[in-house]
């Protein structure tokens, strides 16, 4: 090959990178753009999150709606707040709390010091789901749980809150303002066994409950 057509070669790459040079800049942001584009694409194709289960809304629920409510509600009081938690009284006689029972609820933040006006209570009373207002406290409280514990996005700040915040606040206002709070129960000084609760009684609730619903 001669000087010449080396020359001539040589010209021709030399106008071919000055031509590209500003394209040869643009590819970082290039880059980058292609790269972004990945991750939606990458997330479109992901299998959706599980959305959190509607509140439940009892005075709205169809029959069914609410008994699949019910189910799952009345489950996880077994499960959890009596199994875990022992805040479910279920004695076979009511009497009235003790001095001791006070001191102990008192100590939850959960009564007042007792006075001849008021007795302390059990936090929650064996006849809870003959309350609506209880029914549907607990309801709530039972949804935040499943979805903070039961949920790939629980968090332990969730578990903190649900702990710290809701639970208290519920037991508060189920022995304050709720229409259970004139219902005294006993405590027990061992924890409950799951499973104590009223069945027969608790199953005519529930189908009261379900035969005034479409």
């Amino acid at each position: 090959m001669d000087q010449t057509t080396v020359r001539r070669r040589l010209d021709t790459l030399t106008e071919q990178v000055a031509d590209n040079s500003s394209a040869l800049e643009e590819l970082p942001t290039l880059a980058a753009a292609i790269r972004a584009l990945a991750k939606e694409v990458a997330a479109l194709q992901a299998p959706p999150a599980d959305p959190e289960p509607p509140l439940w809304d009892w005075a709205a629920m169809s029959t069914k709606q609410a008994a699949a409510a019910w189910e799952t509600l009345t489950d996880w009081v077994r499960e959890v707040l009596m199994g875990v938690y022992h805040l479910v009284d279920t004695s076979q006689e009511w009497r009235q709390p003790t001095a001791t029972d006070d001191d102990a609820l008192r100590g939850l933040g959960l009564t007042e010091p007792a006075t001849p006006e008021r007795s302390a209570r059990v936090p929650v009373p064996r006849c809870w789901f003959r309350h609506p207002d209880v029914v549907a406290e607990l309801g709530w409280l039972c949804q935040s749980w499943l979805e903070t514990f039961r949920s790939p996005a629980g968090r332990t700040t969730r578990a903190a809150d649900w702990h710290d915040r809701y639970l208290p606040g519920v037991l508060r206002r189920i022995n304050s303002t709720s229409t259970a709070a004139a219902c005294l129960v006993s405590s027990h000084k061992d924890p409950p066994a799951p499973g104590g609760l009223d069945n027969a009684a608790l199953s005519e609730a529930i189908r009261a409950d379900l035969e005034h619903r479409t």
